[in-house]
């Protein structure tokens, strides 16, 4: 049983480190890309929106909910950065809809990102580490990695 509780903490964190940095790495992709077609900015975008929009379920479905019963100061100021980043992502959608890159919006999105994976990898990841089950730990790491984003075990690339 410790065993498997301590795999379940190392890959819950694991994940959810990868899950943000591979989104990192897409937005600043997003970002910084003067070259390619409008219509394959597009693709990438539809692949990070959906990503992220399932990331946030994830966090909010199952994790948040037990979090605002220990801390919900902090479970509120969560919610409140989703807020956030749902409004980036429908602005870059409304852009990205008129085949328009708007790279403000995009940097805007990306510092919120990474505010709030810091916040939460030092306050709610680091909670659930202790708090959640291992089984709970487990089921939250496959949604993670059913978006697409975060890496199976052994990969060299996202799942």
């Amino acid at each position: 049983m410790y065993e498997e509780s301590t795999q379940a903490s190392s890959e819950f964190g694991t994940t959810l480190r990868e899950s943000h940095a591979s989104l990192f790495a897409v937005l600043e992709d997003l970002l910084f890309d003067e070259t390619s077609a409008p219509a394959r900015l597009q693709r990438i975008w539809r692949g990070v929106e959906a990503a992220l929009h399932s990331h946030l379920t994830t966090e909010e479905e199952l994790l948040i909910p037990r979090f605002e019963q220990a801390r919900p100061a902090d479970a509120a100021r969560i919610r409140g950065e989703h807020r956030q980043l749902r409004e980036q992502l429908s602005a870059l959608d409304a852009g990205f809809a008129r085949e328009l890159v708007d790279h403000e919006v995009i940097a805007r999105l990306l510092g919120i990102l990474r505010v709030s994976a810091a916040s939460k990898e030092r306050g709610l990841y680091a909670w659930a580490e202790h708090a959640l089950r291992p089984r709970d730990k487990a089921r939250m790491v496959d949604r993670v990695r059913a978006n697409g984003l975060a890496r199976a075990p052994g990969s060299a690339t996202p799942a």
